[in-house]
This record gives structure tokens, C-alpha cells and sequence, in this order.
């Protein structure tokens, strides 16, 4: 792993980790929110009442989710690459990635002068980048 001391390795794992964990119970919550939002809609249904923002609320939720689901792959390829040593290299052009990069994003998979370009090939958004 290029230009990374031991000490910023395990902390860098340790930032993975913890966003594994925090994704990992928004996903759990943003499911039982889902299910509220569907009771919730079924009750007004059942009433009668106009709900014409029942399809907003469900998009929003599974937005949400996917979104999520998108940041936990992210995190789950960073400790992939960890496993092989390719943690803090560049994916598309590889060159090291530096510290601060790392430590601002731990999951992040390129420079900024490769993220760069990705995104505006429409390749992804800043955070959910590889």
C-alpha cells in the first residue's frame, strides 16, 4: 500500500469499519421506515383520504436505501482492495492516493485528477464514487 505507515493503515480500517456499521443500521431503519410509510399509507387509504404523496415518500425511501446500498458496495470494495494490497493506488491511473484523500474519504478508489474525469464522463457523484 503505497505511502501508507501502519498507524494510518489501521486507521484508515477503522474509518471503514465504523461507516460499514453506520450504513449498515441506516439500511435497518431506512426498512422499518419503509414499513411505516406503508402503514401509514394504507391507513389513509383505508379512510378514504386523498394520498398523493404516497409515491413521493416511497421514492424517497427507496432512494435512501439504494443510496446506502451504493455507499456499503463502496466500503466493502475498500476492504477488498485492503485484502489484496491495492489500498491507496489509484484504480483507473495508479498513482498513490494521498493520506489526506483517504482519510477524508476511506473508501475512495481514485485520485482526484481520475475522480475528476469519471464524473464528469458522468461516471458518479463525489461520495459514491469508487
Amino acid at each position: 500500500m503505497p505511502n501508507l505507515t501502519p498507524k494510518q493503515i489501521e486507521t484508515l480500517q477503522e474509518a471503514l469499519q465504523a461507516r460499514r456499521l453506520r450504513l449498515l443500521r441506516e439500511i435497518a431503519e431506512h426498512q422499518h421506515g419503509k414499513a411505516r410509510v406503508d402503514a401509514l399509507i394504507e391507513e389513509f387509504s383505508e379512510t378514504g383520504q386523498d394520498w398523493d404523496l404516497a409515491p413521493i415518500f416511497r421514492d424517497i425511501e427507496h432512494a435512501e436505501i439504494e443510496r446506502d446500498r451504493g455507499e456499503l458496495a463502496q466500503v466493502q470494495a475498500a476492504f477488498r482492495r485492503l485484502a489484496d494490497a491495492d489500498y491507496g493506488r489509484c484504480v483507473d491511473c495508479g498513482a498513490p492516493i494521498p493520506y489526506a484523500r483517504l482519510a477524508a474519504q476511506p473508501d475512495a478508489a481514485r485520485c482526484i485528477g481520475c475522480q475528476t474525469r469519471f464524473e464528469a464522463k458522468g461516471g458518479g457523484v463525489p461520495h459514491a464514487s469508487l
